[in-house]
């Protein structure tokens, strides 16, 4: 008898800044055994190889730097830096470079690896841009007296 294969959970979560989505996100993440990222995290990782390198051509750079990139470099303590943060602003609006990035995260949310039964994402643009045929999409906002 073959075994029916079983669809991976695909979770995206938008949500505003400071609304408690990352928590919810590792949560969901431990408890369903899914394969998680930070969406904003990777342009903070790539402001922090620009900062580390100073190429001249950063997208060519990071184009070559981001085959690389491993979910666990995105644990890098180094990337709440008020520089990186710095960097990240001034990086994260060139088109270029959100194409790379959107590449990336479409990468994670669909290739899940054996040990994982599906994925889950959180960040902006993600229900609708980055994986929008979620099985379960979340929009999460809080009031300041909620965070």
């Amino acid at each position: 008898m073959k075994s029916k294969k079983i669809k991976p959970i695909r979770i995206a979560i938008d949500a505003t800044a400071g609304s408690g989505s990352t928590s919810l996100a590792l949560r969901l993440a431990k408890h369903y055994k899914l394969r998680y990222l930070d969406t904003g995290k990777i342009y903070r990782w790539c402001a922090l190889q620009i900062i580390r390198k100073k190429p001249r051509n950063k997208i060519k750079f990071l184009k070559k730097k981001i085959k690389s990139l491993k979910l666990k470099d995105l644990h890098n303590k180094k990337l709440i830096d008020d520089k990186v943060a710095q960097v990240t602003s001034q990086i994260s609006s060139d088109i270029r470079l959100r194409k790379l990035v959107f590449k990336y995260q479409r990468q994670v949310a669909y290739n899940i690896p054996k040990d994982y039964k599906g994925s889950v994402l959180n960040g902006r643009d993600i229900t609708h841009n980055i994986v929008p045929d979620a099985t379960y999409k979340f929009y999460v906002t809080a009031s300041i007296f909620e965070r």
